[in-house]
């Protein structure tokens, strides 16, 4: 009966990515992912917003539901889609962390894939399912989500047994009132600092009322990554924050505080206690 319901399982898994693919989107030569929607009529920014390309050879296609924000990848040739986020994984490899990494126990030595059972390597026994986050050279946050393998010395990229391959733009949000109207303006934030005010949140929710604009929400506690580098001490990781915003955001002191540049807007950066993080404010726009 076990047996019988794992077979059942993995066969309802199967037809998760090809749910809705007579209405998919079609894409010549990949996706750009970037800022998009009704969010940009209340963004404030300066030159051009990130935008990061997945390039495909050949015509990718996407759920209806995508957006250039959030691309949910169906309908593909799966063997060649893989070998396309393969080389795409391993462009951005240095400027990625991983900070979800499951067993599929649904495999037990052998992953399916384009609805087939392919071995897995040893001492490998199961998929992984992944969440990465990612960045570029202007501190643009994106997460990935996609499920890897290797089989005979070949590593796939595949959907989770329960959901698409998904690349989005992360969009960390600050409100800050302005002639009497909410505005938003996009944070560039390291690595998995986690954040509750984004994109995520009903747009009219940030725009209308006063809840957003309270300074708690732009307190960010220190990544968690840090300390599995062994970075453990206050001050090491004040300097892992301070670098990362000198790397990318034009960091520069400012009395005992910084400042940085992201999208044309300079904000104030402070330690206020050193031991738990630093809290993020707009100083000019």
């Amino acid at each position: 009966m076990r047996k019988k319901l794992s077979l059942l399982f993995l066969l309802l898994c199967l037809l998760v990515p090809l749910a809705g693919c007579s209405d998919n989107q079609e894409h010549e030569g990949g996706v750009n992912i970037t800022v998009s929607g009704e969010i940009l009529d209340y963004l404030v920014y300066h030159g051009n917003l990130p935008n990061r390309k997945f390039e495909y050879d050949g015509v990718v296609t996407v759920a209806e539901q995508s957006t250039p924000s959030y691309y949910i990848f169906a309908g593909n040739d799966q063997y060649k889609f893989s070998d396309n986020f393969a080389r795409h994984i391993e462009s951005i490899k240095d400027q990625s962390y991983i900070t979800v990494s499951n067993d599929c126990t649904a495999d037990d030595k052998e992953a399916i894939f384009d609805g087939k059972k392919l071995p897995i390597d040893e001492p490998n026994r199961y998929s992984k399912e992944i969440i990465m986050v990612s960045w570029d050279s202007t501190g643009a946050r994106y997460s990935y989500q996609y499920r890897t393998f290797t089989s005979e010395g070949k590593t796939y990229y595949s959907f989770w047994y329960t959901t698409n391959i998904t690349i989005s733009i992360e969009m960390p949000l600050l409100v800050k009132k302005i002639d009497g109207k909410n505005k938003l303006f996009l944070l560039s934030l390291p690595y998995d600092t986690k954040y509750n005010v984004g994109s995520g949140i009903e747009l009219k929710r940030l725009v209308k009322g006063d809840t957003y604009l309270d300074e708690k929400y732009y307190k960010f506690a220190y990544p968690s990554y840090l300390e599995s580098k062994g970075i453990v001490t206050a001050e090491a990781k004040q300097n892992a924050i301070i670098d990362w915003y000198k790397t990318y955001c034009n960091l520069e002191a400012y009395g005992n505080d910084y400042t940085f540049t992201y999208l044309g807007i300079k904000y104030l950066l402070v330690f206020d206690d050193p031991n738990v993080g630093f809290s993020i404010s707009v100083l000019e726009y």
